[in-house]
């Protein structure tokens, strides 16, 4: 668990909370370099080693303050450092804090030791990795802000996201930056999911298309970069925030169409309108379909999975499965206009293993299996 989300996970069993998380936000900095960290950690947290060390000199001083030279030995405090009086129990916090995060790696080994010195039956196993740190902090995506655009696109979903949408701003650190400021928020908040989309839909960005993009870039990442733990809970938020960027586009589309004064035709917004039960429409293809919402079953639901395997050679996201079926508010149209909803799919299983799973009646694939048990417990038998 990242280190800003078992703090507020643990607020209310954190001794000195004030200190820890404003030490954590000194340490995010520099937790790729030892040698910083190690100086932090020795100019801001242990102020009790240094108060015992002064303690000693002082009483050599007194001791022999006739024959030896020089001031008598005083105590300051360092810029910010911790009260001697509590850094030993803020140390401690910090090492509860920083255990399951593998980008603390070099704060965690001179906690660790430190305890594993004092108490014979502590076993802290901190020795740290370079490359695992390194690994760590790109893989958590709260190392923000960066200030290069190469330093972002060597990932590749984010280098696939670009690509996709090079064209739609000039500003593509800022909405890096701002993508993985959310992101970072967002997790912190997962545990209350509505909560969560909820400070998603009213943050205030500097624009609308700013808004969008970086949007779309927090929905991709809530459905990739998430760990097992939290993968229920981001696929609500990422169906949440899904909803509200396709609302507020249509309401964009529509105050544009006022100001140009132009009148859409009937035939264009079919899809959009329910109509009565035995009312038909027909898709862009020619294909005609029934606009009637009904309750699916499980059945209804795997002929439906089915449907979208077969007509997709390279697989599909369990997550927008549930945004296609509109699990909101457990209805489905009968026909679906498959391209439309497949282009959307970001791709990350294939075609092949999830068919060979369905025909089988059960999933082999843990988080396969999980998330699509997930969709189907959601229907009636």
């Amino acid at each position: 668990m990242r280190a800003k989300e078992y703090i507020e996970l643990n607020k209310s069993k954190i001794q000195y909370l004030g200190e820890v998380e404003r030490v954590i936000a000194d340490l995010y900095p520099i937790r790729n370099d030892f040698q910083a960290t190690d100086d932090y950690h020795s100019r801001i947290l242990t102020s009790d080693w240094r108060f015992r060390l002064f303690q000693d000199e002082s009483k050599n001083y007194e001791l022999n303050k006739l024959i030896l030279s020089g001031p008598k030995p005083v105590f300051l405090y360092n810029c910010g450092e911790i009260d001697k009086s509590i850094a030993q129990q803020v140390r401690y916090e910090l090492l509860k804090i920083v255990e399951g995060d593998k980008s603390f790696g070099y704060i965690y080994y001179l906690l660790g030791s430190e305890q594993n010195r004092r108490n014979p039956s502590a076993d802290y196993d901190c020795v740290y990795d370079d490359e695992e740190i390194k690994q760590a902090i790109k893989n958590n995506m709260d190392d923000y802000p960066k200030y290069d655009l190469d330093d972002y696109i060597t990932d590749g979903l984010n280098y696939d996201f670009y690509s996709k949408h090079k064209g739609e701003t000039d500003d593509w650190i800022g909405v890096f930056n701002k993508a993985y400021y959310l992101f970072d928020e967002v997790r912190i908040r997962m545990r209350k999911p509505l909560k969560a989309s909820d400070f998603l839909e009213k943050y205030e960005f500097e624009n609308e298309e700013k808004r969008k993009i970086a949007l779309s870039l927090v929905s991709e990442y809530l459905n990739e970069r998430v760990n097992l733990e939290q993968k229920i809970n981001a696929g609500i938020v990422a169906n949440e925030l899904s909803s509200f960027i396709r609302e507020r586009m249509k309401k964009e589309n529509r105050l544009e169409n006022e100001n140009n004064n132009i009148q859409i035709p009937t035939s264009e917004v079919t899809e959009q309108t329910i109509t009565n039960d035995n009312e038909e429409s027909t898709d862009k293809h020619g294909k005609v379909f029934s606009d009637r919402l009904v309750h699916p079953n499980k059945k209804d639901l795997m002929l439906i999975l089915h449907e979208l395997l077969d007509k997709e050679s390279s697989g599909l996201n369990v997550a927008k499965v549930l945004e296609a079926l509109q699990y909101k508010n457990y209805l489905v149209k009968r026909s679906y206009s498959v391209p439309e909803v497949i282009e959307m799919f970001d791709i990350r299983c294939s075609k092949e293993a999830i068919n060979k799973q369905l025909n089988k009646g059960r999933f082999e694939n843990k988080p396969l299996r999980e998330e699509l048990q997930q969709v189907i417990n959601m229907f009636p038998e």
